[in-house]
């Protein structure tokens, strides 16, 4: 109602001001307009010239600034998200479809201990080409489940100036660099306290539960990339946490069980590994928002 009401009163003020096209003002063509002089109480006398001469000639008059806001176009748009979405489920296919029984066993390894040793004894997990495509795709989404948090919450304000694909290429190599990093430290470790049976099944265990979340999020992230909700996100982070400390408690259970494992290993991989990116993290976060 107040909406037509606003139409209406628009409509009318337009009419208002409209000038009949009847009226003749081709007397007035030649003669160039002349403001009288006009005197004010209290405030002296203010003398027009003629209006060719004033609007004709340069000025050095300050431009105010009315205090508004440049109008600028928002980048905050889901197409380019469609893309990076897009190659997740082509790498989702071509692992499912190529190898569907080894994904669905890759993928049941996180309900059941059974399933893991059999993929376990079977070897040679790490050169199994689904495996990667898995991990491929979740990096995908997770990386675009970092973007959308940041984004919704609007922490990205820092980074409007740049391109907000290479945003996502920024935290997509950062989460790569982090798994290398781990993946090298974890067999440094093994090295060092002769536990490479040990380590190797432990990212075993990292990789199924990666691979089972990034197939759960990829649907969810795909939604909430046109559909945006805080609830949506808690939900993802949710899952993403839930898995995370279901993987360290089942993992540590696993290595745990292999003989000749070191307690002291798997707490300084703990340590290391899990427990402080979450407090470097964590620091981080509250740094930022203690600054806004």
């Amino acid at each position: 109602m107040c909406f037509l009401v606003s139409v209406f009163a628009i409509v009318l003020l337009f009419f208002q001001l409209e000038v009949s096209p009847q009226a003749d003002f081709t007397q007035f063509e030649d003669q160039p307009l002349l403001l009288i002089e006009a005197p004010f109480e209290n405030a002296g006398t203010i003398t027009i010239t003629n209006s060719e001469s004033f609007f004709g000639s340069p000025h050095n008059l300050p431009v105010q600034d009315t205090g508004m806001p440049a109008v600028v176009e928002s980048m905050n748009n889901s197409e380019w998200m469609l893309w990076f979405l897009l190659a997740g489920f082509v790498v989702f296919s071509i692992a499912w479809f190529n190898f569907p029984s080894k994904c669905k066993r890759s993928l049941y390894t996180v309900f059941g201990l059974r399933f893991f040793y059999q993929l376990d004894k079977e070897g040679g997990f790490f050169w199994e080409t689904h495996n990667y495509l898995l991990f491929f795709n979740f990096l995908i989404v997770l990386s675009l489940l970092i973007y959308q948090s940041l984004s919704q919450s609007e922490m990205l304000n820092f980074a409007d100036y740049l391109n907000q694909e290479y945003v996502y290429g920024l935290i997509f190599l950062i989460i790569l660099s982090f798994y290398i990093l781990k993946l090298l430290f974890v067999r440094f470790l093994a090295w060092v306290f002769n536990t490479r049976r040990a380590s190797t099944i432990y990212l075993e265990n990292i990789f199924v539960f990666n691979q089972f979340v990034g197939v759960v999020l990829l649907p969810l992230v795909f939604h909430n990339a046109f559909s945006p909700s805080s609830e949506m996100i808690y939900a993802m982070w949710i899952i993403v946490i839930g898995a995370n400390a279901y993987k360290v408690i089942r993992g540590s259970f696993i290595a745990n069980n292999v003989s000749g494992f070191s307690a002291y290993y798997l707490f300084l991989y703990l340590c290391a590994v899990e427990l402080m990116p979450l407090l470097i993290a964590w620091r981080l976060v509250t740094n930022y928002m203690s600054d806004l």
